[in-house]
């Protein structure tokens, strides 16, 4: 089968995902390629792929998206024979599930709920929407969705995140958080652990944190920085990689050396920062909220309370909750583990042996070859293949003058044209009658 991906060449997490799946399918089906720039880091060495076409965005004026003309993406759909096309919620052309449609091309998408602007009509052209977590099945299901398949992440490399017993020596816990780039409100929950890790080393001395973070510590709030300044068994360690360039290797040198793991979130979208440390057999202190709540229960980790959820009605999805965590029930995680050390070991091979049943990357890829093998490629009758080459020529010149000219002049009233009409007869009339004088 001939798969169309329009995938992320740089490496973001939506790079990394989207190049996961490209991975499997080219497993047993002719994989295609157009490759999408990052704003910043445009397309990165390394991310070339065989059969991969550039795109060739046009960005907006606020920066925020780049758009794909309509041209090329019927010209690549076209050329490459594309049967079936997979992308990561494709926001780069609004028109692209209909020119799809015209073509005859099956589209499938992988969502992520926040970014999910689910009132826009577009996704109800979609054939399939692929949902990595329970949470995004259940909200989907709710907003009217039929066209939805689960499928448990895009598979987790369980020899790279090979598992390593945890056993604390001197009964030593050694907490570890990861904070990201520090992005919108502190999302990881960084200023949280660092109150409540500094509340607990006053009374436990056999417990130390290492934050690892993508932004510079001093952008962090000033309750947070004062805290790490007096506190020294809180290391603070700034990664290098900065655009994520070495985001695996980095994150799996991060999780090798912990005992355990907190990410008090206040909400993930797939949740890597939860499932990878899971993987290598860290136990995870987080949040009671879905989606991290799928990933942990109390044999692999521990949950901490929720105090109370926020809209983040600013997001595309406007319905995402912020989960925000009861910092007495963080202390007692924390507290739990300072006093029990030996049920780090306990817990570190259960979340191994849970990451193992669910996640394991060849379970994984046979879900992923599943859905599109059973995607039906229906031919089109000889009626409906002349509507939509009509179409097809609607959108191909839509972004010319043509169709600007054409709109323009549809979008003038009866009233106006009359109303036009009985002033040029009023004009003319006028003339007449200065010439007759």
């Amino acid at each position: 089968m001939r798969i169309g991906c329009i995938a992320m060449r740089a490496p973001i997490g939506i790079g990394f995902e989207m190049e996961s799946v490209i991975q499997i399918l080219e497993k047993i089906h002719d994989v295609y390629t157009l490759g999408v720039p990052h704003q910043r880091f445009g397309f990165s060495e390394g991310w070339e792929r065989p059969k991969m076409e550039k795109a060739k965005l046009k960005w907006d004026k606020l920066g925020g998206h780049g758009h794909i003309s309509n041209r090329q993406l019927i010209s690549w759909l076209r050329r490459n024979k594309i049967e079936i096309s997979f992308s990561k919620q494709n926001n780069h052309n609004n028109n692209y599930y209909k020119i799809a449609k015209s073509l005859g091309v099956k589209t499938v998408v992988s969502v992520d709920l926040e970014d999910f602007d689910y009132h826009h009509p577009r996704w109800r052209e979609c054939d399939l929407l692929i949902c990595l977590t329970h949470h995004t099945v259940d909200f989907m299901k709710q907003k009217g969705f039929g066209n939805i398949v689960y499928i448990p992440l895009w598979g987790l490399d369980m020899d790279y995140f090979h598992f390593i017993k945890r056993t604390p020596q001197n009964n030593n816990v050694h907490f570890i958080h990861t904070a990201g780039t520090g992005g919108i409100s502190f999302r990881k929950g960084t200023p949280e652990t660092v109150i409540a890790f500094d509340f607990a080393s006053k009374m436990y001395e056999n417990i130390t944190l290492t934050i690892y973070t993508q932004r510079p510590w001093d952008e962090y709030p000033q309750e947070s920085q004062l805290i790490t300044r007096h506190n020294d068994r809180i290391n603070i360690i700034e990664t290098s990689s900065s655009e994520n360039i070495e985001r695996f290797k980095e994150n799996y040198s991060l999780y090798e050396k912990g005992d355990v793991a907190i990410q008090p979130s206040k909400w993930e979208g797939q949740g890597a920062a939860v499932f990878e440390p899971l993987a290598m057999g860290l136990p995870v202190i987080t949040t009671d909220a879905e989606p991290m709540s799928e990933f942990v229960q109390n044999d692999r980790g521990m949950l901490i309370k929720v105090k109370s959820f926020e809209l983040l009605t600013y997001l595309s999805n406007p319905e995402t909750k912020m989960a925000i965590v009861d910092l007495d029930s963080l202390v007692e995680s924390i507290v739990y583990f300072a006093e029990n050390p030996n049920e780090v070991e306990h817990r570190s091979i259960t979340a191994r042996k849970f990451m193992e049943e669910n996640f394991e990357f060849n379970f994984v890829v046979q879900k992923w070859l599943q859905v599109f093998d059973e995607l039906e490629i229906i031919r089109k009758s000889y009626l409906k293949q002349i509507i939509d080459k009509l179409r097809l020529f609607y959108f191909y010149y839509e972004e010319g003058r043509v169709v600007k000219s054409l709109k323009k002049l549809s979008s003038i009233s009866i009233k106006d044209v009359f109303a036009k009409s009985r002033r040029f007869n009023y004009y003319n009339k006028g003339k007449r009658r200065l010439k007759h004088n």
